[in-house]
């Protein structure tokens, strides 16, 4: 994996640092011992600072279910600050309770949970302002707890039991555990049924705890090897599919399903001695651990558990630096991995496949916000352009590179000694296709070609048009374009491929190619002089 950012300790101190990714996954919040919360975006750029008024260290950092408001939890701080992303103020929910323990936004309604060291719970309804005091809901500490997409509350306390509540916190059932529960989860049972209907419990690292909502009175408890360890983390990867994270660097696969529920699908030592934490991505069907000898990648695509040594990070560990936390952004294209001397790094875990080619050139995305250009000749390195946005589409010239995103395409030079940005263009609807020459750029938006001058040059005749003309519109759409050195070509939803000589700067007479389906793709050699037609159909023609 490829280093994207690292984020240095906070002021103040460099001691475990906690975050948490927004839900759209374009914001970072981080913070350590020090009375500062940070906003990064996904590019590593502070975005905002929260100054706190307790002293004490952040406990946990939580997103709303939209990626709006963000909440920090202090301890010895009743007081919890919301940031809202749209305004960057932060509003002071006074809570007046004492040794808060437990933060966690609903993900299905307004509400926010808020548990403390002596069993109390508030439940403060972001919409209507209101908050709701319940005083003794455990009589020891509030440790852990999550929300189901039915909006039921659960929780975990010191003192050995589970409860689980409405949205305004009243006890809709509790349960008796073995152990105090050191993290729970809600899960979607094997062999399908209600979402949510299922939760996992870490009971004190000693065993999970399977509680199914629609059947209390059969909990299925989880027990394993003791040489594995202590249970640290647990995450599903699908309904009755669970990872389960060792003490002793362990990970196993099981199926949970009833008539294997101990059923081990893979097991195997990832890391020689400790592992410290662990994080599945659905999107890329991937496991992080961390672990004494840094993090481990291990693929689960198609039910496989391979072992990515390739992807493997290797951390230094030295002064307390080894791993605190791991978790994916929720698209999974960053890995984020904070230490517990006060580090955040950031690896780029996966790359959309963005590329453009020009002759014997090809353009492809080498990071978020880095485009390579490189010759399929050899003999010289790559041109990397750095560009301003990260972009979802490409385009390569003869001597410019595009980078875009919705309406909005940048327009640099690729050269050895020149990646300035020479133009910005925004352009009706969003891009579809863009293409270049050494001189112009083609772009396909709204079912129109835009062409002009990629860098705009005094007194140098005609520099911008568009396709079709607005006479010769009548219900016909483009479809597909390319550029050669002399002629922009384009496809329409009426059949006809049509041809614009750029010396001229007029449309070829007698040149329009009539089919009877709607044009596809078009690929005209270099010149410009042949071309192969797609339809509609699939079917290719010369």
């Amino acid at each position: 994996m490829k280093k994207l950012f690292r984020i240095s300790p906070a002021r103040g101190g460099r001691s475990s640092t906690v975050f948490s990714w927004q839900a759209e996954g374009n914001y970072l919040a981080t913070a350590g011992s020090s009375n500062l919360v940070s906003i990064y975006n996904r590019h590593g750029e502070r975005v905002d600072e929260i100054t706190l008024t307790g002293s004490g260290a952040v406990l946990s950092l939580e997103w709303d279910r939209e990626g709006e408001f963000l909440a920090v939890l202090q301890d010895e701080n009743g007081q919890i600050p919301i940031w809202e992303r749209a305004t960057r103020k932060v509003a002071h929910l006074e809570t007046n309770l004492r040794d808060p323990t437990f933060l966690k936004w609903s993900k299905a309604g307004p509400q926010l949970a808020i548990g403390t060291q002596k069993g109390n719970l508030m439940v403060f309804n972001r919409s209507t302002k209101k908050k709701i005091p319940v005083l003794a809901k455990h009589p020891r500490a509030i440790t852990c707890g999550a929300w189901s997409s039915s909006n039921k509350l659960c929780l975990g306390s010191d003192d050995r039991t589970m409860t689980l509540s409405n949205a305004v916190g009243d006890t809709l059932s509790q349960t008796d555990l073995k152990f105090p529960p050191h993290a729970l989860q809600f899960t979607t049972p094997a062999g399908g049924g209600e979402e949510d209907s299922c939760v996992s419990i870490n009971m004190g690292g000693k065993s999970l705890l399977l509680y199914h909502l629609d059947a209390p009175d059969t909990p299925v408890e989880l027990s394993f090897e003791p040489d594995y360890g202590n249970i640290v983390a647990h995450a599903w990867f699908g309904p009755g599919h669970l990872l389960v994270g060792f003490s002793r660097g362990q990970v196993v696969a099981l199926n949970t399903s009833d008539s294997a529920v101990s059923e081990e699908l893979w097991s195997q030592r990832v890391h020689a001695e400790s592992l410290y934490g662990l994080a599945y991505s659905p999107a890329l069907q991937r496991c992080a651990t961390a672990g004494d000898s840094g993090v481990k990648i291990i693929d689960m695509t198609r039910g496989a558990f391979r072992e990515l040594p390739d992807e493997a990070i290797t951390m230094d560990t030295s002064d307390d630096g080894r791993p605190h936390m791991i978790s994916w952004s929720p698209d999974g294209q960053i890995l984020t991995v904070s230490t517990r001397s006060g580090y955040v790094y950031n690896f780029l875990a996966k790359m959309p496949m963005i590329h453009a080619r020009f002759g014997t050139t090809v353009a492809y995305l080498s990071s978020l916000r880095e485009i390579s250009v490189l010759s399929t000749r050899g003999g010289e390195r790559p041109v990397v352009v750095q560009t301003a946005l990260e972009p979802t589409f490409a385009g390569l010239g003869g001597g410019h590179v595009a980078a875009g995103m919705n309406n909005r395409i940048l327009y640099y030079r690729a050269q050895q000694d020149d990646m300035s940005k020479v133009a910005e263009q925004e352009y009706l609807g969003s891009v579809e296709a863009v293409c270049l020459n050494d001189r112009f750029a083609a772009v396909l938006s709204d079912s129109q070609v835009t062409l002009h001058l990629i860098e705009n040059v005094k007194g140098g005749g005609p520099q911008r048009r568009t396709f079709p003309d607005r006479e010769d519109a009548a219900g016909k759409s483009v479809t597909c374009l390319a550029l050669t050195e002399n002629f922009l070509v384009y496809g329409t939803s009426k059949g006809t491929v049509e041809f614009f000589y750029l010396t001229e700067w007029a449309m070829l007479a007698g040149t329009e190619l009539r089919h009877e389906r709607e044009i596809k793709a078009i690929y005209p050699n270099e010149q410009g002089t042949r071309v192969v037609v797609v339809d509609e159909n699939g079917e290719g023609f010369m």
